[in-house]
C-alpha cells in the first residue's frame, strides 16, 4: 500500500481527491471529511457497480475517474488489497488507504482508544478463558482467535493462524 492515513489530518492539505468505494466506509469516510476537513475537495465516489449520484457527489469507474485531474484516490473499502492491485494495473500510483485509526467507517463508530482495547481484550480473555477451562482446552491463546476474527472483520486473510486447532472436535 502507498500510504495508510490513520488519522484525518494525515491527508494532504488542500488536496482533490476520490473515494474509491461507495458503500458504508466510503459515504462515512465522506461525511467526516466535509465536517472535518473543508479543505479537501472530495469529487466523487469510484465503483465498479454502481452509477449515478451517492450524497451528492458523482459516482464514477476508474476509467472515468482516471481521465480526469486529482490528487489522490483513496480507498476506504474493506476489499483494500483488491481495490489496490486493480488501481496498479490501471497503472495508477496516486493512491492511498483510509485505516481503521481514522474512523471506524464500517461501523460509523469513532475509533476507540488502546486503552479500551487493552480492557476489551482483558475482559475477552477472562471470559474466553474461563469457557476454554470449563470445556478442558488448555493449548489455544484465546486472543489468537479474537485476532483472528477481528483481522476478518476488516478484510484481512490471516487464514491458517490457528491451524493446529481443530475447534470442531471441541464440541
Amino acid at each position: 500500500m502507498n500510504q495508510i492515513f490513520d488519522d484525518i489530518n494525515e491527508f494532504p492539505r488542500d488536496s482533490v481527491i476520490y473515494l474509491y468505494g461507495a458503500g458504508a466506509g466510503g459515504q462515512s469516510l465522506y461525511k467526516t471529511i466535509k465536517s472535518e476537513r473543508k479543505d479537501i475537495t472530495v469529487l466523487g465516489f469510484i465503483d465498479d457497480f454502481k452509477s449515478g449520484v451517492l450524497d451528492g457527489l458523482k459516482l464514477l469507474t476508474l476509467q472515468k475517474a482516471a481521465e480526469t485531474e486529482f490528487d489522490l484516490i483513496v480507498i476506504s473499502s474493506i476489499h483494500q488489497a483488491k481495490l489496490e492491485r486493480i488501481l496498479i494495473d490501471a497503472g495508477i500510483s496516486r493512491y492511498a488507504a483510509a485505516g481503521m485509526g481514522l474512523v471506524n467507517v464500517f461501523t460509523n463508530q469513532p475509533s476507540i482508544s488502546s486503552n479500551e482495547v487493552d480492557c476489551f481484550y482483558s475482559s475477552v480473555r477472562k471470559e474466553t478463558d474461563n469457557l476454554f477451562y470449563e470445556l478442558d482446552i488448555d493449548t489455544i491463546n484465546p486472543l489468537d482467535i479474537v485476532k483472528e476474527v477481528e483481522a476478518y472483520n476488516i478484510g484481512w486473510d490471516i487464514s491458517g493462524l490457528i491451524q493446529s486447532v481443530d475447534l470442531k472436535n471441541i464440541f
